[in-house]
């Protein structure tokens, strides 16, 4: 008689690496990146086909399947400059030309890096219990003999395809989840 594994993992694409975790793991970020999507598909940018769901990590904007900008183009913008258009829903919820700039383009990769960055560190802590990411945060379970200090030095890890990049964690302990 074969035993099944039940080992649970996260797909990390930015690396094509599955992640082992626990089955609370699994649950949360999969119904964190489930709610992306949904929204990212409530707003037509998400066309992930169900068969690849299992592969969905809420990082919407370096999807394959992930219309950003929708029929981009140079165009002019209401100051009569020129600048970058492209469809989407605007403020009537309606499919219109909307305008870019460049602080928008900027913030956009800076997101999609730090989202990478924060998964690598997951990658780094998957012997900890992790309960939920949230933005640029990672909220731990751990026994209280576990050392701060340890924890942050290794979610401060620079990922091997970004050297010279300089990598701080801060951490506070709680009995209970708070804003620091």
């Amino acid at each position: 008689m074969a035993i099944k594994d039940n080992t649970r993992f996260i797909y990390i694409r930015s690396t094509k690496e599955k992640v082992p975790c626990t089955e609370q793991q699994f649950q949360d970020f999969y119904r964190m990146a489930g709610a992306i999507r949904k929204k990212e598909q409530y707003h037509h940018r998400c066309k992930c086909p169900k068969q690849f769901f299992w592969a969905c990590d809420g990082d919407c904007e370096n999807c394959e399947h992930h219309l950003g900008y929708v029929k981009p183009k140079v165009g002019t913008n209401k100051f009569g400059g020129e600048c970058i258009t492209y469809e989407g829903i605007g403020s009537t919820k309606k499919w219109e030309r909307l305008d870019s700039y460049g602080p928008k383009f900027v913030e956009n990769i800076v997101q999609a890096t730090s989202r990478d960055i924060l998964c690598y560190a997951m990658k780094t802590l998957r012997c900890c219990s992790i309960v939920m990411p949230i933005h640029d945060e990672l909220v731990i379970e751990a026994d209280p003999r576990m050392s701060l200090d340890v924890l942050c030095e290794q979610m401060g890890r620079t990922p091997p395809w970004t050297p010279g990049l300089k990598l701080r964690a801060d951490g506070y302990v709680t009995d209970f989840y708070k804003k620091d």
